[in-house]
């Protein structure tokens, strides 16, 4: 394999981890849209009961709001259903357009920033909601359910539908993490490969099959123990490279004296600051 081969192939892996990146952060958006719809459930309930999971909401808000008097409480409480009751109807389009083109089969869009910081709010916002009310109902108040605009029965219909979609989002990210391993192994077996790429390519290897082995045993997504954003396929584990510091002054002056060679590019790559892409050094 040329030098020039090598960087094909190099590009084609890092494009594949782009889109497993893109789909990874599609299927935590749903998944906290998920969690969000089911505590939204349980403020529209009338019965106002709360699972055992719920405990862990209150340990983490009693500390905050044990000062607070249970009329300052409930004034915190409305305020938080207000803000859930906005954000469920503004990322509802959203979500239904990407769910159906998951269904379809279609090459799916990413969440915008701005949605995926509304899913991220709104996930916090319902367990907040909720365990504010079941602090209140500690303390002997009840609040009347919340009316969203939804009967109950659509929002359970949402979640078993959302459910689905989260169920193929794994399912995709599975069969593209495991796309990329292959071919970061077959890589792997060519004899005139750098060190130093043969050092980013086994880690990132063997991160991504961590990634893989906590899906398939049923690991939450919003949890995985590598980012795949930030494998980039020149990482290296700590300790096994340590390039010269060079700031981004430095690296656009050198860029500009002479073309670098592609081992060379790499090396560079490795010494800059996280947000500069390969193409940056071209």
């Amino acid at each position: 394999m040329t030098e020039t081969d090598t960087q094909t192939q190099c590009q084609l892996i890092e494009k594949k981890r782009n889109m497993l990146a893109a789909l990874i952060r599609i299927a935590q958006g749903f998944n906290k849209h998920t969690q969000g719809l089911e505590d939204v459930l349980l403020l529209a309930k009338p019965s106002q009961t709360y699972p055992p999971k719920i405990d862990q909401y209150i340990t983490i808000l009693e500390k905050k709001t044990s000062s607070l008097s249970e009329e300052q409480l409930s004034k915190q409480t409305k305020e938080y259903d207000n803000r859930c009751k906005k954000l469920i109807n503004t990322l509802l389009k959203a979500v239904e357009q990407t769910q159906k083109q998951i269904g379809e089969n279609q090459d799916i869009e990413p969440f915008s920033e701005e949605v995926q910081q509304q899913l991220h709010d709104f996930k916090n916002m319902t367990q907040t909601a909720v365990g504010l009310r079941a602090i209140l109902q500690k303390r002997g108040i009840i609040m009347p359910p919340v009316h969203f605009g939804f009967p109950q029965e659509w929002i359970a219909e949402q979640i078993d539908s959302l459910q689905q979609t989260n169920r193929a989002l794994r399912s995709r990210v599975k069969i593209l993490a495991l796309e990329l391993i292959i071919d970061v192994k077959q890589m792997l077996k060519r004899e005139n490969l750098s060190l130093v790429l043969r050092d980013g390519l086994t880690y990132v290897e063997s991160s991504m099959q961590e990634n893989l082995e906590h899906l398939k045993s049923g690991g939450n997504i919003d949890k995985l123990p590598h980012e795949f954003e930030n494998l980039a396929i020149t990482s290296i584990p700590e300790g096994s490279f340590q390039p010269e510091p060079e700031n981004e002054t430095e690296v656009k002056a050198t860029l500009e004296k002479k073309p670098l060679s592609f081992f060379k590019k790499v090396k560079l790559w490795l010494s800059t600051s996280r947000k500069t892409r390969w193409r940056d050094l071209d």
